[in-house]
């Protein structure tokens, strides 16, 4: 325990933590969100609604975390393939399972660049191509989130009869996306955005490693984009992975109890789990409890059965994080200050 303490306090010192030191304490926010709406609502009649937990449906929630979690890692295995480089199965999902816990642990999931890292250590990817794979994978889950929500909004809007404007935002924000898709793709374009931010808040020692993990990056992007058949493939595990995932959300919902529908749960998720990427949150805690109880509400649970719904979502990432710490604790990727000296 005391060196997975002292290798977390190493990492923070890597620049790839420069943003979330400034936005941890907005983080914050959904911890006292959560806590406005526990106390709100009684914590007794959360923990009552718990107990009502069916433990043999529970058990298939369990089951179903091995094949997501290789899903996840052959889905960033395709992506270091892309590169030319091999990795095994196990240790793809090794990673990834790295990665989530520091997702987990940081605003809106940015310790989960820190696996370009480990993927530097682990197959020899230059830290600019790790960022690519982490990065790309990530496109690609925020897109399908994007695309479900804006699909599932529709099909509630119209079931329920509510004011379609959240449509509209969220179609708005969709098209910011794509935006900033395009944009990234135009390195000359991110140059002359991040110029400033290059010339006055990067420390000096870190500029000219990051010009080149900056071209490492770009060179990575286009090798991957001609691996058309690769990316089709990592599209479609995106697809699979998240319906499983689904699926595993309303078994958490059928072993609460809670009388919804897998259509239900199939609209609303995508957008909930949208909300979590919001940098005002660790772990989704308080914003995903309190659009679930918005959602919810719709199917007539009540607010304490969708904290407890939350709450299980939230006991089921722990326990993925969990599994992450295990294999970080017994990982030589990046345990010392002369390889976070040596960033990127």
């Amino acid at each position: 325990m005391q060196a997975l303490l002292k290798e977390f306090l190493v990492l923070q010192k890597a620049p790839v933590f420069f943003s979330m030191r400034y936005t941890k304490f907005l983080a914050l926010i959904g911890i006292a969100l959560f806590l406005y709406i526990l106390f709100s609502i009684g914590p007794i009649a959360v923990v009552e609604s718990l107990v009502k937990l069916d433990l043999f449906l529970f058990a298939f929630v369990v089951m179903l975390l091995p094949p997501i979690l290789l899903l996840k890692g052959f889905k960033q295995q395709i992506l270091v393939n892309c590169l030319h480089k091999k990795i095994s199965l196990a240790e793809s999902t090794k990673i990834w399972l790295i990665g989530f816990f520091f997702a987990t642990i940081t605003p809106a999931k940015a310790g989960d660049f820190l696996r370009a890292l480990y993927l530097r250590n682990s197959v020899g990817l230059n830290f600019g191509a790790g960022l690519v794979v982490t990065a790309v994978e990530r496109i690609f889950d925020l897109l399908f989130l994007f695309l479900a929500a804006l699909l599932g909004l529709i099909v509630f809007s119209l079931h329920y009869g509510i004011d379609k404007s959240i449509v509209f935002v969220l179609s708005f924000f969709l098209i910011i996306f794509l935006i900033g898709l395009f944009v990234l793709t135009r390195k000359k374009w991110v140059a002359f955005l991040l110029k400033p931010v290059f010339n006055f808040l990067l420390p000096e020692k870190f500029r000219e490693k990051s010009r080149v993990g900056f071209d490492d990056f770009y060179g990575a992007m286009q090798a991957m984009v001609k691996r058309k058949k690769l990316i089709a493939a990592v599209a479609a595990l995106t697809i699979g992975s998240w319906l499983l995932i689904i699926v595993q959300f309303f078994l958490i919902a059928a072993s609460l109890h809670l009388p919804v529908s897998f259509q239900f749960i199939l609209s609303v998720m995508p957008a909930i789990l949208l909300i979590e990427v919001l940098p005002i949150s660790f772990a989704g805690i308080g914003t995903r409890d309190a659009t679930a109880i918005f959602f919810l509400s719709f199917a007539a649970v009540s607010a304490a059965e969708s904290v407890s719904f939350s709450l299980t979502i939230l006991a089921m990432n722990l326990l993925t994080a969990l599994i992450g710490v295990i294999f970080l604790s017994s990982s030589k990727a990046i345990s010392t200050d002369k390889q976070i000296n040596n960033f990127p």
